[in-house]
């Protein structure tokens, strides 16, 4: 009898350890990412854990960030119905930049024509050509959009060019970015965000984010990150021009459209103007040299997978910058 007891006890202890009776399952430590999160409390949403990568981006040549199949969020686009363009409702007596939602299954980037209006002074205006020196003197931060700068080669140095600052993964979230390690060129190794701008105090910086950020921040959320990024940069290199670049469209075949699309991508726009305008730095809106006259990233001026660019689009992108100069 007490050996059958005994044993009866064994059998409940090792059920408890399992989880059976406690109600554990295995793999509940497992978080899956799918771009969209859930709403909190302050007006923001939930960040993606800092250790993700860009899931679902595919790197310049059509290779995904992480070799495997990344589409959950696509939908069949002949059963969304397509609506007119919703304006959203604003002052009367506002006169700068309209953000405009396209409602159709895969949306078009409309909108945001007056953005200088908007923000004088912080939105860069047209210039004379400030020449290759001017792209020669800036160092570039951002996402897997950036990194193709390395990629293909399009700055001095080429593929081994001490211009670009992204991971080691080739891409980076609008996420605590001035904590955020960095392949820095200069030494071959790996270094935070800060570390690279009080070590190297670079002339002008243009920050290339928010691709990512669009799919799961509000505006307040999305505004705090600039910021919290434009003091540290101020604090580390207080010379250093700061220039936030928008968001570029994507074409009308990328697949992701429920989590990064247009119109996310040109409210994004705006709200990055607004950051930069209330931190003192400037903005620069290469998205309008980047979209065709249909709305979206031209098919010839993509890689592939309708979101990141080609050699044709890079040319395009620096050209725009050297004749929308600043510092």
């Amino acid at each position: 009898m007490i050996a059958a007891l005994a044993v009866l006890l064994v059998l409940v202890v090792a059920l408890f350890a399992s989880g059976a009776l406690s109600g554990g399952k295995h793999g509940d430590e497992v978080v899956i990412l799918t771009g969209d999160t859930g709403d909190t409390t302050d007006g923001t949403t939930d960040e993606p854990d800092e250790t993700e990568d860009n899931s679902g981006l595919v790197f310049p040549g059509g290779n995904n960030t992480d070799n495997t199949e990344t589409n959950p969020l696509e939908t069949e686009r002949e059963t969304t119905p397509v609506t007119e363009p919703q304006v959203n409702p604003i002052d009367p007596d506002h006169a700068g930049a309209i953000v405009t939602d396209d409602n159709a299954a895969v949306p078009r980037y409309m909108g945001l024509d007056k953005i200088g209006e908007e923000f004088p002074g912080t939105v860069l205006a047209a210039t004379g050509d400030m020449g290759q020196e001017y792209i020669d003197d800036t160092v570039f931060l951002g996402d897997s959009r950036t990194y193709g700068l390395r990629v293909f080669g399009m700055l001095k140095d080429g593929k081994d060019t001490k211009q670009v600052w992204v991971p080691s993964n080739g891409t980076l979230l609008l996420n605590k970015v001035a904590d955020a390690k960095i392949y820095y060129p200069d030494t071959g190794g790996e270094i935070t965000v800060r570390q690279a701008v009080r070590e190297k105090k670079p002339k002008r910086l243009i920050i290339a984010l928010g691709i990512n950020g669009v799919s799961y921040l509000k505006e307040d959320g999305f505004i705090a990150q600039f910021t919290e990024l434009i003091g540290e940069i101020k604090k580390e290199s207080p010379d250093t021009v700061i220039i936030l670049q928008s968001i570029l469209p994507v074409s009308d075949t990328y697949k992701l459209q429920q989590s990064i699309n247009n119109n996310k991508i040109c409210r994004g726009n705006y709200w990055m103007a607004k950051a930069a305008s209330q931190n003192g730095v400037y903005y620069l809106n290469t998205a309008e040299a980047l979209v065709g006259s249909d709305g979206f990233l031209p098919a010839d001026m993509q890689s592939g997978d309708g979101l990141h660019l080609n050699t044709e689009a890079y040319n395009i992108l620096l050209d725009y910058i050297r004749t929308h100069g600043a510092g």
